[in-house]
């Protein structure tokens, strides 16, 4: 049989002592202690965050119709589609697209930020701040901005705006910029994509963009077309403007992603075009 020898043992609380007990009121002090809370911290705090939001959105849903355009154009390159609903889609897309960064970009500029500052260059600062990355460029491949933050980069459209930028610089009124044929090199249909550096794909997008003097010769001797897309609207607006908003590099990118995706079949692109035009024109005369 067990038997608990502790059992008989009582337990005492333990008492302080009464000199520990009987402080003297001399010895006791009152502190008073105010909480300030800086409600205009943090409002502006909220405030920005918000702002980072909405942009953070807007670019989200950039790159999903982004992704929803190529596919398109993927499917016409493959014969799944015809080469009307491919262009009704993508158009269809940057108008929506402009009505969407249009509202953010109107928000931001009645801001406390300088309107100067640009949205995607603080966007994309704020992620490398984020990653602890330094956003320097990474000159040593040919690139305006951090190889290691290429997709931020990619994800806001900073490639574009930077080669659109350079290219705000140089237009003038009554006047026609020309690149030197070959200057950023040339062009190579047949060349594996997927297998070039960031550096040469950022190289082959600068030399794509050489058909911006094109779209300012347009403008400049004030051609008058049957029907403009909502691509070459943009970029004759942005000859009088010389203003890059997200908008116009994201049109710019998807021009830019059509050449990708259709690489060497380009010239199947102008027959169809002439085939639908052929077709319009013959039920034209029959009714």
């Amino acid at each position: 049989m067990f038997l608990n020898k502790f059992a008989v043992l009582t337990v005492e609380e333990p008492q302080e002592p009464e000199q520990e007990q009987r402080a003297s009121p001399r010895s006791q002090k009152l502190v008073k202690v105010e909480l300030v809370e800086n409600d205009e911290d943090e409002a502006t705090a909220s405030y920005f965050g918000h702002m980072f939001f909405k942009a953070f959105c807007l670019f989200q849903d950039l790159h999903n119709m982004r992704a929803f355009i190529s596919h398109t154009w993927s499917e016409y390159r493959d014969k799944r589609i015809d080469l009307v609903n491919a262009t009704l889609v993508t158009d269809s897309a940057l108008q929506l697209a402009r009505d969407l960064a249009q509202e953010v970009v109107d928000d931001w500029a009645s801001s406390t930020l300088s309107p100067d500052d640009n949205i995607q260059d603080l966007v994309f600062k704020a992620a490398c701040v984020i990653r602890r990355i330094l956003p320097i460029p990474s000159a040593e491949i040919g690139l305006p901005y951090n190889k290691h933050m290429a997709d931020v980069a990619e994800w806001c459209y900073l490639p574009t705006w930077v080669i659109l930028g350079s290219s705000a610089r140089v237009l003038q009124d009554n006047h026609l910029p020309v690149f030197k044929k070959g200057y950023f090199g040339i062009y190579d249909p047949k060349a594996n994509r997927a297998g070039m550096s960031l550096g040469q794909k950022f190289n082959e997008d600068k030399i794509l963009l050489q058909l911006l003097p094109e779209f300012c010769m347009i403008g400049t001797f004030g051609i008058r077309m049957p029907s403009s897309d909502s691509i070459t609207k943009g970029l004759i607006e942005f000859r009088k403007t010389k203003k890059v908003d997200p908008w116009l590099c994201f049109a710019s990118h998807i021009l830019l992603d059509v050449h990708h995706t259709m690489r060497y079949n380009t010239l199947s692109v102008f027959d169809d075009l002439r085939m639908s035009g052929l077709r319009i024109q013959k039920s034209l005369k029959t009714t």
